[in-house]
């Protein structure tokens, strides 16, 4: 593996397999919830009380009434407050729940964006997908377009004990949690050969998956990035640049859609400069593009992160890297059938297909989200 990304000898008790559509993944999670014997640990940014927020905390209700021990984390932000009549069924039947850094706390800037679900130490699944009704769907047709990873065997085991480490940092009783003591970036943790966790948080030291990715771009492989916030920093942007203009084939796929129209301005600011460095730059049409998977070198990525501000120093998130060629492949291919749904931005036409007043709301939003946001962020992580 490239640079300090730890591996472990490969074994043979493991599985993974990419979940391209909410569809899939709503329905990987009912058979599995359904069969669980033992433990679920379910980490979300939202857990909304909707269709299928109502429908995920019946069957952690039934789990938990098989005896199984369920613990849930919720995000403050998104999610129902812990006072709320959605989580007293699960409560009634002793399942552990626990909001994550409500608006009540001295920090509500500070989020856990991270998404993970552990079934019996041996399923999980990272990726985007919220549960929440826009993440129903094929992406295409109907709900938001999503990715993740299915994992099963020994890797595991090591995503049971981050979601540990999380919940003992910050869980307090049912429904209370806090922010307590500085957060320093964890070391990058194998999960078996090709596999690595990365996590992040506020205040950390070093961030892993830039400095993973600028290593990553060192390799002489094309690039494909599909994310829905962009607003790298300086340092891979540069990187970025430098790879283009050695001759590497660089393509981005962005909201064309978006549910933030200010962060979608703040990237559409930079396009400029990377369409003259030659990098692709596509807009994801038929729905809003919620995915975050990089394919850079012979590695992809998956996870919550997205390449801007937020992510990738404030709030909570957690990414896998995995060096399976076949996964990577099958990653690829996904991704140039999402391009078929998307417009590509024609560098000629691009810097004369908005007036005057729109450039001028780019540059305000890059500024607010590059410059601003940061100096702010500083300060309060």
């Amino acid at each position: 593996m490239n640079g300090n990304l730890p591996d472990v000898p490969p074994s043979t008790n493991w599985e993974a397999h990419w979940i391209w559509t909410g569809d899939a993944f709503f329905s990987e999670l009912d058979r599995v919830i359904a069969r669980a014997r033992s433990t679920i640990r379910l980490e979300t940014y939202f857990f909304e009380d909707g269709v299928q927020g109502a429908r995920i905390c019946h069957q952690l209700v039934e789990a938990a009434l098989r005896g199984v021990e369920v613990r849930v984390l919720a995000d403050g932000l998104n999610s129902p407050a812990d006072s709320s009549s959605f989580w007293s069924p699960l409560i009634a039947v002793q399942a552990k729940v626990s909001i994550f850094n409500p608006w009540t706390t001295k920090h509500p800037w500070i989020r856990n964006h991270r998404k993970l679900v552990v079934v019996d130490d041996d399923w999980a699944v990272v990726g985007g997908f919220n549960l929440a009704d826009e993440f129903y769907g094929d992406g295409v047709t109907k709900g938001w377009l999503d990715c993740g990873l299915s994992l099963s065997g020994d890797g595991v085991r090591f995503l049971a004990d981050d979601f540990d480490s999380m919940w003992h940092r910050f869980a307090i009783g049912n429904g209370n949690s806090v922010v307590r003591g500085p957060w320093t970036r964890p070391v990058p943790l194998a999960l078996h050969a090709g596999f690595s966790l990365l996590r992040s948080g506020p205040g950390q030291v070093g961030r892993s998956l830039p400095s993973a990715l600028k290593r990553d771009l060192a390799d002489p492989r094309d690039v494909c990035i599909a994310v829905a916030y962009f607003l790298p920093g300086v340092g891979l942007r540069r990187a970025f640049v430098r790879a283009a203009r050695a001759g590497r084939r660089i393509q981005f796929l962005l909201p064309g859609i978006t549910d933030v129209p200010l962060s979608a301005r703040a990237a559409r600011y930079l396009y400029d400069r990377f369409l003259k460095a030659g990098i692709e730059i596509y807009e994801y049409q038929p729905q809003i593009m919620h995915a975050k998977l990089y394919v850079v070198g012979g590695a992809a990525y998956v996870g919550s992160s997205n390449l801007d501000v937020r992510s990738l120093r404030l709030n909570h998130e957690l990414m896998v890297r995995l060096t399976d060629p076949g996964l990577v492949r099958e990653a690829e291919e996904s991704f140039r059938g999402w391009l078929r749904h998307a417009k590509r931005i024609n560098p000629d036409d691009w810097r004369s297909s908005r007036g005057l007043m729109e450039k001028l709301r780019e540059k305000i939003s890059f500024w607010i989200l590059a410059r601003l946001d940061p100096f702010i962020s500083r300060r309060l992580s």
